[in-house]
């Protein structure tokens, strides 16, 4: 190789992800520091909970916390319904299989973690298969979450200008985009096998490749079985966020809040992360997204940040605890 020249080798590649991804981090970390504090507008007001008393604080602390743990009920039985396809387990084990996914997910990037942190509460031998169930419960929730974004999309005012000035007039594309999206995915999640075999094309994946032959997913009642679970744990986030937004200010309607809260998730999902699971890059985007409609950003980042602690730090904590404590399979 002459001097100089660059090989874009699966470290550089490592390297450069890393890169990207701390770059979009500070990125997004500067933004928020600038929007509240270097640079704040009139409107910036930190006493957001000094018209509350402590009582209406913790009943809207409780009511988010039980629907946390609902929300987590279903995540797990959902895990519960496609691992036992691979390996007949328990449901308290689907749960800790849940939580150490969280844990190791919360440090790596994209949570990329989730896979090996999940597949660490079964047999070694059929670990490979569980990585690809779990690939498949990330696609049907990613579709739901499409669904509600698509929806939102057709139903957002003519003035909403997060993408573009001339929003009306490109609506349709918008739309097209999203149900393009939307069918791919779920192309995948009933075609798991074709696609499969494509991820296996790189180089991460190929151990994997043992484990695909014959795999062929579930079977089509159980995918829409895995949507409908999929699709109660995204209404139930958005009921969250609701819930933070409306408590700090109640002049917005529920609807608007209701379809600006699903293009946030959207653009959440897709958007990179470093590690912590999006620290940063949630606040800047809910900054951005509902700046149009709650005036005061300390407001939209607080209500973020909760929603995160209560939905992703908490349980990664006790995740974090079994992995330290669990035994060797």
């Amino acid at each position: 190789m002459k001097a100089g020249s660059f090989t874009l080798t699966s470290k550089n590649t490592n390297r450069l992800t890393w890169v990207l991804g701390l770059g979009v981090f500070i990125t997004c970390i500067a933004y928020v520091l600038n929007t509240l504090f270097i640079n704040p507008a009139a409107n910036v007001d930190f006493r957001i909970f000094s018209n509350f008393d402590g009582y209406a604080i913790a009943g809207l602390f409780l009511m988010v916390m039980l629907i946390a743990i609902a929300n987590m009920g279903i995540e797990c039985y959902k895990w519960w319904f496609m691992a036992r396809q691979v390996q007949d387990i328990s449901y308290t084990t689907a749960i800790k299989s849940v939580l150490t996914g969280l844990a190791v997910g919360f440090i790596t990037p994209n949570r990329l973690g989730d896979f090996p942190g999940r597949a660490m509460q079964f047999k070694k031998q059929e670990r490979g298969k569980i990585i690809l169930m779990n690939l498949l419960s990330g696609y049907a929730q990613f579709i739901t979450i499409c669904m509600f974004a698509v929806f939102s999309v057709f139903l957002l005012p003519v003035d909403f200008s997060l993408f573009l000035d001339q929003y009306e007039s490109l609506k349709a594309v918008y739309i097209t985009m999203f149900v393009v999206l939307l069918a791919y995915h779920a192309w995948f999640l009933f075609n798991p096998e074709f696609f499969l075999k494509l991820f296996l094309k790189v180089k991460w994946f190929k151990p994997l490749g043992k484990h695909v032959n014959g795999f062929y997913g579930l079977s089509v009642y159980d995918n829409f079985q895995i949507l409908h679970f999929s699709f109660l744990r995204s209404a139930l986030y958005t009921l969250q966020l609701l819930l933070i937004l409306y408590f700090f200010d109640n002049s917005v309607p529920v609807a608007t809040l209701f379809l600006y809260a699903n293009i946030y998730f959207f653009i959440l999902t897709v958007a990179p992360s470093f590690a912590l699971n999006k620290l940063g890059i949630r606040e800047s985007i809910s900054v951005i997204v509902f700046s149009g409609v709650i005036h005061n950003p300390v407001a939209i980042v607080v209500s973020v940040l909760l929603l995160w602690v209560i939905n992703q730090v908490i349980p990664a904590c006790i995740g974090a605890w079994l992995l330290f404590n669990r035994k060797a399979i």
